[in-house]
């Protein structure tokens, strides 16, 4: 039906212009369309359905895969059972999707959305281990600069600028990572790294809020925006030492003198001495 249509596959349908269906059950339609899968589908511009009960639409879109899916421009869907979605997406692996721009799914299993991802695995997985990255956020800007903003492993480990997460949650950047908290989106807290330290604490927009350590349901620990702070509990010291001592030095404009001062303050049970060592001291001209 149409202009130079060839449907040579048995009950097959072939529609428009120089569209092919050459497999048992397949529909080709549009123009410049292939269905060579049986029971496969292809519609729209130059798309080639070759997987069996496989469908390709758009333009330029290519369903490799049996039972796999491609839409869009220039979109593959090569895996059994994948889809790809969008503009230049590619689903390599079984059971795989890629939606977006530039997206690349290699993981068994595996969704990638967004931009420029960061495929991470050198081939594609037919089956899953530990590191199979089941879901990707990629957030590059070209084909030379892939990179993830977001990516979870089999395992269940979340990694936030990493590709590689080792625990529940993972956190990387370049330069102090933070997270963020807030209330009604206003930024009121945060944990950062800052080089190697660790900081926990308010926003200085939030001169109001303390920082509270809260242990069995109750406030333990507060500290308020002034510095000041109580403590809900005993402050024990736990060391061999109860005794702190502090040697000085002393250097004194005394002749041929010798002295010692021993200075001991008992302060909330821990004794605190201040040893000046016996020395001797000299003119100084």
């Amino acid at each position: 039906m149409g202009y130079s249509t060839t449907a040579s596959g048995s009950t097959s349908t072939a529609m428009g212009s120089f569209t092919n269906a050459s497999a048992h059950g397949s529909t080709a339609m549009g123009s410049y369309t292939t269905a060579s899968g049986n029971i496969s589908t292809a519609m729209g511009y130059s798309t080639t359905a070759s997987g069996s009960n496989s469908i390709a639409m758009g333009s330029n879109t290519t369903a490799n895969g049996s039972a796999s899916t491609a839409m869009g421009i220039n979109t593959t869907a090569n895996g059994p059972n994948s889809t790809a979605m969008g503009t230049r997406t590619s689903a390599n692996s079984l059971n795989s999707s890629a939606l977006g721009y530039s997206i690349i799914a290699k993981g068994y299993c595996s969704t990638v959305i967004g931009m420029y991802n960061d495929s991470i695995l050198l081939v594609n997985q037919i089956g899953y281990e530990n590191t199979t990255p089941l879901f990707i956020i990629g957030n590059g800007s070209g084909e030379s600069f892939r990179s993830n903003a977001m990516v979870v492993l089999k395992t269940g480990f979340v990694g936030i600028g990493t590709n590689a997460p080792t625990e529940n949650l993972v956190l990387n950047d370049p330069t102090n990572p933070t997270l963020e908290l807030q209330n009604a989106g206003v930024a009121k807290g945060y944990y950062q790294l800052s080089g190697d330290n660790v900081r926990l604490g308010t926003y200085s927009s939030n001169n109001t809020g303390n920082l509270i350590v809260r242990l069995n349901g109750a406030d333990r620990f507060t500290i308020f925006p002034t510095g000041n702070a109580t403590l809900t509990g005993n402050l024990t010291q736990n060391s061999d030492a109860p005794i702190l001592v502090l040697k000085l030095l002393i250097v004194a404009v005394v002749p041929d003198l010798y002295t010692m001062l021993i200075l001991s303050v008992l302060y909330s049970d821990v004794a605190i001495k201040i040893e000046l060592a016996e020395i001797p001291l000299h003119v100084i001209s």
